[in-house]
């Protein structure tokens, strides 16, 4: 079943618009066979030339206008599907991740899937802005003291209110809205904060008061939009992460332990990705509404869309 998951990921599904501007160079690492139309239907990715260290032109850019829901989710798809390999790369850290967690007491539990949470969100956001798999965890590792301040500020509240056990189920409703208001308040930081430019930096505490604070803004851009996207990532991840385990599980005559820990491999990316593409598309409801408003969207913090070289 996994298998199919991933061919299936891989097959080129519809023809889309190519984000990145390709240059006709002995350096260029893209090799697209677009029709009349303009249109490219299967992006090919090829080696770079040996000795070369310039980051993959992938079929694949930031998010530069705003999505309803469903775009949202197909624009994750797509850049699932053009970053297949990192993408299950950051499944398999996932996996690992619950597996260590189902093995700890749940204080313990909750603090490794909280730094999981980070790290995921961080380096989904740098992998959907075009980074090839080192270089995302590389621009991650250098964020390592501001994003663990903001595993205590972020992903810890959320962690405990997405995998507390309520009695009562009208009270674990409650702890998921908590946790989705939150995330959508202040997850923003996150991404922020690894995307921040390195001569933007300014010391631990300007970086932590200027995530969350820009993370604010974005969230009160489209508050409603923001919390359905979300939402729907968490209700997409909750409910096909049983059903392919259980498929797995029927399929292949595995462990359910091998299944669930599978199911994380493919379904993990996805939400992080979705995440991730949230993020650059709430920057450009915030620029459309700088320009709405009169302003110059470079004058806006909350309407860039910073991304480090």
């Amino acid at each position: 079943m996994g298998f199919f998951f991933i061919v299936a990921l891989q097959s080129p599904p519809y023809p889309v618009k190519l984000p990145v501007n390709v240059e006709e160079s002995s350096e260029d690492i893209v090799d697209v066979l677009a029709d009349d139309d303009g249109l490219v239907r299967h992006p090919q990715i090829v080696a770079p030339p040996s000795g070369c260290h310039k980051m993959a032109a992938m079929a694949v850019a930031p998010v530069d206008k705003p999505l309803p829901l469903g775009e949202v989710l197909a624009e994750t798809t797509r850049v699932y599907r053009a970053r297949l390999w990192p993408a299950l790369g950051l499944g398999a850290v996932a996996a690992l991740g619950f597996v260590v967690a189902g093995r700890l007491t749940d204080g313990l539990a909750i603090v490794v899937l909280a730094l999981l949470f980070t790290a995921g969100y961080a380096f989904g956001s740098r992998l959907a802005a075009g980074d090839a798999f080192g270089q995302a965890w590389a621009q991650v590792g250098r964020r390592a003291a501001v994003l663990l301040v903001l595993t205590l500020v972020v992903s810890v509240p959320f962690s405990l209110g997405v995998f507390i056990r309520a009695a009562d189920p009208l009270a674990g409703l409650v702890f998921i809205l908590f946790a989705v208001s939150w995330l959508v308040f202040l997850g923003f930081s996150i991404p922020i904060s690894v995307c921040q430019p390195e001569e933007e930096r300014a010391g631990l505490v300007h970086e932590l008061a200027e995530a969350l604070r820009r993370s604010i803004g974005l969230a009160r851009t489209e508050f409603l939009h923001a919390v359905g996207v979300v939402a729907a990532l968490l209700v997409i991840y909750g409910i096909l992460g049983p059903f392919l385990a259980a498929a797995l599980v029927g399929f292949a005559e595995n462990s359910v332990e091998a299944a669930f820990t599978l199911s994380q491999l493919m379904l993990a990316p996805f939400f992080f990705l979705g995440l991730a593409v949230l993020y650059f598309e709430q920057c450009a409801r915030a620029r459309l509404a700088a320009l709405d408003s009169g302003r110059d969207p470079g004058d806006s913090p909350d309407a860039k869309r910073s991304v480090a070289p």
